[in-house]
C-alpha cells in the first residue's frame, strides 16, 4: 500500500479562510496458492472554507470530490470495477444565541455510482455490467451548554436517509432494485470536560430511531 497527501490553508483577511487537499492511495493484494490478485487506488480533491463574522457566528463548507477504480482477478474470472461520480458537501453554522449556549445547525449530502464489467460474465442472475449507486442526506440541530468553565452539555437531534439501487439493475421482476433507510431522529448526548490545560475529555451516547424499506423490480415493497 503506498499513499500521499498534499494540503494547504490560507487566511483570507480577518474573517475567511480556505483550505484544500489532494490524497492518492494505491494497494495491491496477491494470493498465489488460490490465484487471486486485487488492486485498487483512489485520488480525493477536498476544500474547506471559513467565514466568521467576529462577533457570535462561525460558518464552515466542506467539498470532497473523488474517483476511484481497481480490479480483482480469482482464477479465470475477473471483475474491474470504476467510479468517477463521488462527492460529499457538508455545511455547518456556529451560532452563540445565548451567552453559555450555542446553536449548531449541521447539513451534508453525499452521493456515490460504481460500474462493474466481469470478464467472462459469470452465470447466474449477473449477465450484465453491473454496480450500485448510494445517495446519503443528513440534517441535524445541536445544542452546546456551558454548565461551568470546565464543563460543556451537547445535545443533538438528526435526520438521516441513505437509499441504495443498482445502477444496471437485473430486470427480474422479483430481484431487488432499491433499500432505503430513514433515521428520524438521532438523538445524541455528550458531556465535555476539562480535566487540566492540556487534557479534554468528552462521554456521549447515541440513539437511532428509524426503518428500512427495500423494493422489487416489480413495484413489490418490504418495510421494516
Amino acid at each position: 500500500m503506498n499513499k500521499w497527501d498534499i494540503a494547504g490553508g490560507w487566511e483570507l483577511g480577518e474573517t475567511m479562510a480556505l483550505g484544500v487537499s489532494i490524497t492518492h492511495s494505491k494497494w495491491n493484494a496477491e494470493d498465489t496458492a488460490a490465484e487471486a490478485e486485487v488492486s485498487n487506488s483512489f485520488l480525493t480533491f477536498g476544500a474547506g472554507f471559513t467565514w466568521t463574522n467576529n462577533d457570535n457566528m462561525v460558518l464552515d463548507l466542506s467539498a470532497t470530490f473523488g474517483s476511484a477504480g481497481g480490479d480483482a482477478t480469482v482464477g479465470t474470472q475477473t471483475v474491474e470495477w470504476d467510479s468517477g461520480t463521488a462527492f460529499d458537501i457538508a455545511a455547518r453554522l456556529f451560532y452563540d444565541w445565548k451567552d453559555n449556549v450555542t446553536l449548531v445547525p449541521v447539513a451534508e449530502f453525499a452521493s456515490s455510482e460504481y460500474s462493474l464489467t466481469w470478464t467472462p460474465e459469470p452465470p447466474g442472475p449477473i449477465t450484465e455490467p453491473n454496480g450500485n449507486q448510494i445517495t446519503d442526506f443528513m440534517v441535524g440541530l445541536g445544542l452546546n451548554m456551558d454548565v461551568n468553565q470546565d464543563n460543556m452539555l451537547v445535545f443533538a437531534l438528526e435526520y438521516m436517509s441513505r437509499e441504495w439501487e443498482y445502477a444496471n439493475p437485473d430486470t427480474t421482476a422479483g430481484d431487488l432494485k432499491s433499500i432505503s433507510w430513514s433515521y428520524m431522529p438521532t438523538v445524541r448526548l455528550a458531556l465535555e470536560t476539562q480535566i487540566t490545560s492540556w487534557l479534554t475529555t468528552r462521554v456521549g451516547a447515541a440513539k437511532y430511531l428509524g426503518s428500512v424499506e427495500a423494493e422489487s423490480n416489480g413495484g413489490d415493497t418490504v418495510k421494516v
